[in-house]
């Protein structure tokens, strides 16, 4: 099974043109990844093909343009990430979906 993945978080904060070092965004682009464990945080993968990969996520900026995942992929959320995801499976039988009114 081939899936297509476009997908990006890569908001800045308004103090980006200051501080800039720590949100650097590393560039990936035309590569395969097999078997790989994919570190997701502040990277940007463009037309990039992941197969039977494990991404790792701990709730960094990043961004996916034209990648193909293939065969079994899995995500291993840490940190913030796994806080948030934590949270939201305690509160979900509660909320609603959708993004609240302003």
């Amino acid at each position: 099974m081939q899936t297509r993945l476009h997908l990006s978080q890569l908001d800045m904060p308004s103090d980006y043109e200051e501080t800039r070092r720590p949100y650097e965004i590393q560039m990936v682009k035309d590569q395969k990844y097999d078997g790989k464990r994919i570190i997701v945080d502040n990277h940007q993968f463009e037309n990039c093909e992941f197969r039977n990969c494990n991404f790792v996520y701990s709730g960094g900026h990043f961004a996916f343009a034209n990648c193909v995942l293939e065969e079994r992929c899995t995500f291993s959320p840490t940190g913030a990430a796994y806080k948030a995801m934590r949270l939201f499976q305690a509160l979900e039988p509660q909320l609603g979906f959708g993004i609240p009114p302003i």
